[in-house]
């Protein structure tokens, strides 16, 4: 996978940002991502976490490689290569797709928001009712304390890095 320029600038400046900034360099990252691709609607932690534990239970991607989905994930995420394309996705989670709500997440939203942007609309013709991003990623949902897994386990670690 070739990262965009976007995609590089924003993970520099989340990295090399100390703690306290970072809260900061997610927001500004997710208000990019919003104006860069204003056709992908996202959703907040809380507002995911409520409809996980919801009768919808969406179908929630990871988009992220191999050895970060190893270390952590939002529990019961598929994970899906930042790459894919549509084909992947179905084999990925089925074709039981009628009035179903996909979430999509990645590290802080580059690469899940580049995938809804890609792949939203040949799911919407299957049937899907919504496809968002989780703003700020997997570290916004930390950021909120919210549980992530390692296996079945949970895990305290976000990433690899």
């Amino acid at each position: 996978m070739r990262p965009t320029l976007l995609f590089v600038v924003l993970m520099f400046v989340a990295m090399v940002s100390p703690a306290w900034a970072q809260v900061s360099a997610l927001a500004a990252i997710d208000q990019e991502l919003r104006a860069h691709f204003p056709k992908v609607t996202s959703i907040k932690a809380v507002e995911l976490e409520k409809l996980m534990g919801s009768k919808l239970r969406p179908i929630v991607i990871d988009v992220w490689e191999p050895e970060e989905f190893a270390v952590s994930r939002l529990q019961g995420a598929v994970r899906i290569d930042p790459d894919a394309e549509l084909d992947d996705v179905l084999r990925a989670i089925g074709p039981e797709l009628e009035d179903r709500i996909i979430i999509v997440y990645c590290s802080v939203g580059v690469r899940s928001t580049e995938l809804a942007e890609r792949v939203g609309g040949g799911l919407k013709s299957r049937g899907v009712s919504q496809i968002a991003n989780l703003s700020k990623g997997i570290f916004g949902w930390h950021n909120a304390t919210r549980t992530l897994m390692r296996g079945t386990q949970k895990t305290p670690y976000v990433d690899p890095l």
